[in-house]
């Protein structure tokens, strides 16, 4: 990408019922399922328990409400006709911030599972919460889609999903806090994008 083209930033038009929409035709959904105890993605992925929220925060960032004992994957689906969009997703805690990982997206749907760390473990995406002998989960992603070979600013996007807990969801967007997870609810054997 060209130095002197800025990537697009959110505004409430990204914001939908269930998903996000980026300018660059990618959709992001964050489909929640029981969060692990070794905080690992579980083998098969679970089927979604519902499609989480998100808001527009006041500093630009997008919320998504997620509770300690949850996790979730992104279902991505392309809403344009552009063959290919590329998504780098940096993991960052407060100790941390792992190395980015980047994923070329070419057909209609696709899911991104979790995060894998430098040894190929996976591991979900989950809000960071202290556990008994440290820290786990990520308090943000931070995320750049781009469509190759395009050198416009319609052609990139930044953004930062901030994983927040239930109630501060709900303080500082305005919106409902999601119900408790609750396993009867979902897609059942269904793994939609």
């Amino acid at each position: 990408m060209s130095a002197d083209v800025l990537p697009a930033w959110p505004d409430a038009g990204w914001i939908r019922s269930g998903y996000l929409e980026t300018p660059v035709g990618l959709c992001l959904s964050f489909q929640r399922y029981r969060r692990t105890s070794d905080e690992r993605v579980p083998h098969p992925l679970p089927s979604s328990l519902g499609a989480l929220p998100c808001a527009l925060a006041s500093d630009g960032s997008v919320l998504i409400p997620l509770a300690a004992g949850e996790a979730f994957w992104i279902g991505l689906r392309q809403a344009g006709t552009v063959a290919t969009v590329e998504l780098s997703l940096t993991a960052v805690s407060r100790n941390s911030r792992a190395r980015p990982v980047h994923f070329a997206f070419e057909a209609p749907s696709a899911r991104l599972e979790g995060y894998p760390d430098a040894a190929g473990t996976v591991f979900s995406f989950g809000r960071e919460v202290e556990r008994p002998f440290g820290a786990g989960g990520f308090s943000r992603l931070e995320c750049r889609t781009q469509t190759p070979g395009i050198e416009d600013q319609a052609a990139a996007c930044s953004f930062v999903l901030r994983l927040v807990d239930p109630e501060t969801f709900a303080a500082k967007s305005g919106r409902a806090a999601p119900q408790p997870l609750d396993p009867a609810a979902g897609y059942r054997s269904q793994l939609l994008p």
